[in-house]
């Protein structure tokens, strides 16, 4: 697929079919990962791919709300890194998460970017605590987000532009 296609498709998912991904789109998930670019290459994320059901149902409660949609999604990807080794993880990790939205979008699956870095779970706990306990992650991780991804259960229509917002383009010449 073409980048300004993918572009123009590329919008949050939020409600999946039953559709499981197969083993090779997994792979094709985690190959797009080796791509990305790292600032000072340090590489500091690790992405966990949760494909279990009962574990996926789990995580949808990881905040109040916002997180309960993911729970039909085929797979999800929580994007950490070991902030003891860059100070730009979160950039890093939004990069990684970007790359994977993009992917998905390429390989006509539906995802959906889910927040999980300086959010609650609930008024005693953070969405990374809970989500920690769940997942056997390092201490010194810090959780970026949760892609979301499966098969769409309505085709995303195209979008040639949002011209709406030329405004935020400042020229200097």
């Amino acid at each position: 697929m073409e980048f300004d296609v993918i572009a123009n498709l590329r919008k949050s998912i939020r409600s999946f079919t039953e559709q499981k991904l197969n083993e090779q789109q997994i792979s094709e998930l985690k190959e797009t990962i080796l791509k990305v670019p790292s600032a000072k290459a340090i590489f500091p994320w690790r992405c966990y791919f949760i494909t279990n059901e009962e574990k996926i149902a789990t995580l949808s409660k990881f905040k109040g709300s916002g997180s309960g949609f993911i729970k039909n999604a085929a797979i999800l990807i929580i994007i950490t890194a070991d902030t003891s080794l860059s100070d730009m993880w979160i950039e890093d990790c939004s990069i990684v998460g970007t790359y994977l939205l993009l992917k998905a979008v390429d390989m006509q699956l539906g995802a959906c970017w889910v927040q999980v870095r300086n959010r609650q779970h609930d008024d005693t706990t953070s969405a990374r605590r809970f989500i920690m306990d769940q997942v056997d992650i390092p201490e010194s991780h810090g959780i970026a987000s949760i892609i979301a991804i499966g098969y769409p259960d309505t085709k995303p229509e195209t979008r040639d532009s949002r011209s709406g917002m030329k405004h935020k383009f400042i020229d200097i010449q």
